[in-house]
């Protein structure tokens, strides 16, 4: 269809300055999704209001994020170098060994993976994954990916241990185990509370002596301290809003077709180096 100027404009302001255009409430992807939706669940579901695991998994898929980052990803370790993270890691550490955790499990999806890419560089693109962070010892990186994904997410982060799972949750319990937190105490830092409750449980039960800890708001805090790298980065993404923002204004004029007008920002925003940019048209 055709598109008002001053609209669209403000949508693209707005939109590109924030990295996201819209994101949907639970209920209104529901509702968008109800022919689709009610076709999927079983008739028993919807007969007694009860939803069984099937239609749970279904509906934390469907649940989330609207929109797919398909951009470039990149670690450019000479912007960010290992150093940096490692300067993270050690801050996160003292305050686990001030909180008495011995571990702490960190979950990121595409809907929120702040603090997984604080500690990582890496961001779930699609589903999620979890680092487990010991207070001595090797970090790990289970993520929901195909093995043959691995080698090409190595290269997003500084983490050697990449391992690949379908159930991150069951796998999750079991590397824990390995490092040897049977009995230990563990904090689980789900800042977005995305964390599928099905995997959660999976990794609960799977780890029944274990004493856990709600770690939620332990990351925020050492975020909110800026290095000077990570002043620099902030300000060479802000020129580049700048310059996509401004640019933006000369493709929209009366009379365009509105995917040509995204086509033209999309293609701007990825000439001037942006990883991933989302319009909703």
């Amino acid at each position: 269809g055709r598109i008002d100027d001053e609209i669209l404009l403000g949508a693209v302001r707005q939109g590109v300055a924030s990295g996201v255009f819209q994101r949907f409430e639970r209920f209104e992807v529901f509702e968008r999704l109800e022919p689709f939706r009610s076709n999927r669940f079983n008739r028993s579901s919807r007969s007694s209001g009860q939803i069984d695991s099937e239609n749970l998994r279904f509906l934390m898929i469907f649940g989330r994020h609207s929109v797919l980052k398909r951009g470039c990803s990149t670690w450019n370790p000479e912007e960010l170098p290992q150093g940096e993270f490692q300067a993270r890691l050690d801050l996160l550490r003292q305050e686990m060994a001030r909180q008495s955790l011995d571990a702490l499990v960190v979950y990121g999806d595409n809907y929120s993976f702040g603090d997984l890419c604080y500690l990582t560089n890496y961001f779930p693109k699609v589903r999620g994954g979890i680092a487990v962070v010991p207070r001595d010892g090797e970090i790990s990186l289970l993520l929901n990916i195909g093995s043959r994904d691995v080698p090409f997410a190595k290269t997003l982060t500084w983490v050697s241990d990449v391992r690949a799972s379908n159930q991150v949750g069951a796998d999750g319990a079991k590397l824990a185990k390995e490092k040897g937190f049977e009995r230990a105490t563990l904090g689980l830092a789900d800042s977005g509370h995305g964390f599928p409750l099905p995997q959660l449980e999976d990794l609960k039960n799977g780890l029944p002596q274990a004493a856990w800890r709600d770690c939620d708001d332990m990351i925020a805090p050492l975020r909110l301290e800026k290095t000077a790298r990570e002043l620099a980065a902030m300000r060479d993404a802000g020129r580049v809003l700048k310059e996509i923002c401004a640019g933006a204004a000369d493709f929209i004029r009366a009379g365009r077709i509105e995917y040509e007008v995204i086509a033209d920002i999309d293609r701007l925003a990825r000439d001037k180096g942006a990883e991933d940019i989302r319009i909703l048209a």
